[in-house]
């Protein structure tokens, strides 16, 4: 059903691909432990950086939570790192973040996800559309 708006465009090709015959199916469990897995390896050599956010496009919105998962983007909207938030200053505008990304300058905009991943263990977690939370 989400594809059938982009089948009645005439902008787009749409194709369908059917899922390889290796696909296995994974009990929850594993997939978690798979993805906890796979975010530690990312962030080994991850550091803190601080980042002014001021004069940088947010999408979907500049609303920050702790240990929300995000990305950050070049100019051209591709995914440069990853990056998870770990202290926020309002005032100042600015993020303090852990990610493996070492130079800040190709960095055109954030992309945010509702992920919260904590930094220490890795385990993800579906950040809520609660308005209470900072």
């Amino acid at each position: 059903p989400f594809l059938n708006y982009f089948k009645r465009q005439n902008r787009f090709a749409v194709y369908h691909f059917h899922a390889s015959r290796a696909v296995q199916s994974r009990p929850p469990e594993t997939r978690r432990q798979y993805r906890t897995a796979q975010f530690a390896a990312y962030f080994a050599s991850a550091r803190q950086i601080d980042l002014v956010w001021q004069d940088l496009p947010i999408w979907p919105s500049p609303r920050f939570y702790p240990n929300q998962l995000l990305a950050l983007q070049d100019r051209d909207g591709y995914c440069l790192s990853l990056a998870i938030v770990l202290n926020q200053q309002p005032e100042a505008k600015q993020l303090r973040l852990l990610t493996p990304l070492h130079a800040l300058g190709p960095i055109a905009s954030l992309h945010l996800s509702r992920i919260a991943l904590d930094p220490e263990t890795f385990q993800t977690q579906i950040i809520l559309n609660d308005s209470s939370t900072p």
